[in-house]
């Protein structure tokens, strides 16, 4: 029973320290060498303590906290853009909805009363169907992207304005590393690289 007990305790001081180090990186997209080394090394260090739960615990709205992905981490030099929140929304797995919020960059530059005032917010959806491979490994299959304004000049866009296109052929993988009720690590295969979420 104090085993359980330290190991619980010795998890959570990791998730902890791995949340830190994610937090001084701005999700991965303001990380240098040196913190990415840190974030990893800590991250290997959390694997290392217990086996993923069954692929079922997936099934949640998972917030990025962290990313070396390449496809990803570059969204952040987009000029235009200011990424809001990020998101992957399992909650009717085996469907799984990658969500991307953004807004216009300049919005950032302007007085805070104004930036609140004309607030626009715009939404990607990138709808995949999950397909598990094994106990830990997941292949994907990508259907559909949909973009959406969620506000502009701070009113409810109705969702009439979404518009959505159907993806070529494409698939990709990946395996869960660490998977709690709360926390989630991923490996990407190609392109590659680590996803860091908390649900």
């Amino acid at each position: 029973m104090l085993v359980c007990v330290l190991l619980v305790q010795e998890i959570a001081t990791v998730k902890r320290k791995v949340l830190g180090l994610c937090a001084g990186c701005d999700r991965g997209f303001g990380a240098s060498g040196a913190d990415r080394a840190n974030v990893e090394d800590a991250i290997e260090e959390l694997c290392g303590l217990r086996d993923p739960e069954p692929l079922e615990a997936l099934r949640k709205r998972w917030r990025l906290v962290y990313t070396s992905a390449p496809d990803v981490s570059t969204l952040a030099g987009n000029p235009l853009v200011q990424l809001g929140g990020i998101y992957q929304d399992a909650t009717e797995w085996p469907r799984i909805v990658n969500v991307i919020d953004a807004s216009p960059r300049w919005l950032s530059l302007a007085p805070p009363a104004l930036g609140s005032a004309v607030e626009i917010i715009g939404r990607q959806k990138v709808i995949t169907t999950a397909t598990p491979k094994t106990e830990t490994r997941v292949a994907l299959t990508f259907e559909r992207v949909e973009v959406a304004p969620l506000r502009f000049f701070g009113a409810q866009v109705p969702d009439i304005f979404t518009l959505g296109v159907p993806l070529p052929p494409a698939s990709g993988e990946f395996d869960v590393r660490y998977l709690d009720d709360d926390f989630l690590v991923i490996q990407q295969q190609a392109p590659g690289g680590i996803f860091v979420a908390t649900a």
